[in-house]
C-alpha cells in the first residue's frame, strides 16, 4: 500500500468572527483535521475555530491510509 502525501492549501485561513473544521480548505481525498501537527486529537466539523488556534489535515487514500504529514 502507498501511503498518500499531505493534502495541499493555503497554511493561513481567514475566517471572520467565527467558522468550524467544516469551514477550512484543503485539497486532498477524505481530508481529516486535527489539533497537532502529528497525533493529536481528530476534530469534528463542527468544531469552532478558535483564534490563534493552528489546525492539521491528513488525506486518507482508497486503501485507507492515512498520509504521514500534514497541512
Amino acid at each position: 500500500m502507498t501511503v498518500p502525501a499531505a493534502p495541499t492549501g493555503d497554511a493561513t485561513q481567514t475566517f471572520c468572527n467565527s467558522g468550524t473544521v467544516n469551514d477550512l480548505v484543503a485539497s486532498g481525498t477524505n481530508i481529516k483535521w486535527y489539533d497537532a501537527a502529528s497525533g493529536g486529537n481528530l476534530l469534528a466539523g463542527t468544531t469552532a475555530l478558535v483564534n490563534g488556534n493552528h489546525y492539521y489535515a491528513s488525506q486518507t487514500n482508497g486503501s485507507g491510509c492515512e498520509s504521514i504529514n500534514r497541512l
